[in-house]
């Protein structure tokens, strides 16, 4: 039988977790498979603690990792995974804007039964701010054409086989949203299902103060991640297309130089930054082919 660990990080959700428990019990029932929920106690000062040792005694299933300090929803997501036994990983957030009883068998069903690996939830019902759903939609549609595949909604709930976790980059500061990209581009078989979006009532929402400063970090982070996925395995391909360039266009100069010199008449010291611009693109070449030898070198010792 599958086993399935649900990871949900939790920062003073004191008083939805109790029903996110239930529901997430019920849709573990619902998808006729056992498994473990692990909640991310992430660094809450409210009584996040007492709330989930009482739970722990109705739910043997439950277990608790603290985090003393915040460490943000990326790093516990991260943390539930290396702690998860489960062959298909479920990560939810625990602030009931999503149904684990309803969305848990729709993420759960097409990787056991249609052999995805990875299946992304697209909400539906948010009624966000025509800028944020500008920026949303940018965002996914840059990150689309930029991984060759097209996700609605790349930030909501998940599941996935815990093998794709040791293909692709560990996480890190909002990579969790990255994960559905890095997992096709890697060739894993993708999912989008269409879920249910549930606003909360107890705390709004804080994109408006941070959002804009996180998109030029979003944007950024795919380029990055996307020239990681490039070169990450074979790093020659990279530096020696910069190292090749840089000694191409320094033999083309070399060459432009001496045809000045010896069939234009003129001053030689007229020309020294030519020659010093030739003799630093020439270097700077040699040295980027023996940075992506040595990388290669690395990563052969390594595999």
């Amino acid at each position: 039988m599958t086993f399935i660990s649900i990871v949900g990080p939790a920062k003073n959700e004191a008083k939805v977790l109790p029903v996110f428990l239930e529901k997430a019990s019920k849709g573990l029932l619902k998808t006729n498979s056992q498994g473990e929920i692990i909640i991310i106690n992430d660094g809450s000062r409210d009584s996040t603690a007492q709330v989930l040792q009482q739970l722990q005694k109705k739910y043997s299933n439950l277990r608790v990792v603290t985090n003393l300090v915040s460490k943000g929803l990326t790093e516990s997501f991260q943390i539930g995974i290396d702690n998860s036994k489960g062959d298909i990983i479920a990560l939810f957030c625990t602030d009931m804007e999503s149904n684990p009883e309803e969305d848990l068998p729709k993420l759960i069903n097409p990787i056991i039964e249609q052999n995805y690996d990875f299946v992304i939830g697209w909400r539906q019902g948010e009624k966000s701010s025509i800028i944020k759903s500008m920026l949303s939609e940018s965002f996914n549609n840059f990150a689309s054409l930029l991984f060759k595949i097209k996700v609605h909604d790349s930030g909501w709930v998940r599941a996935f086989r815990k093998e794709i976790i040791q293909e692709i980059p560990r996480m890190r500061a909002d990579w969790h949203r990255y994960m559905v990209f890095l997992a096709a581009n890697t060739g894993f078989r993708v999912k989008e299902v269409k879920m249910n979006f549930y606003p909360r009532d107890i705390k709004k929402s804080n994109f408006g103060k941070i959002g804009f400063r996180r998109v030029p970090i979003a944007f950024f982070s795919l380029i990055s991640l996307k020239l990681m996925q490039l070169f990450s395995k074979n790093p020659m391909l990279l530096f020696g297309i910069i190292g090749s360039s840089l000694l191409s266009l320094s033999f083309i100069l070399g060459i432009y130089v001496l045809i000045l010199n010896f069939f234009i008449l003129g001053n030689v010291a007229s020309r020294t930054p030519l020659i010093l611009l030739t003799i630093m693109l020439f270097l700077s070449g040699i040295q980027f082919v023996m940075f992506g030898f040595l990388a290669d070198l690395v990563i052969s010792r390594k595999s």
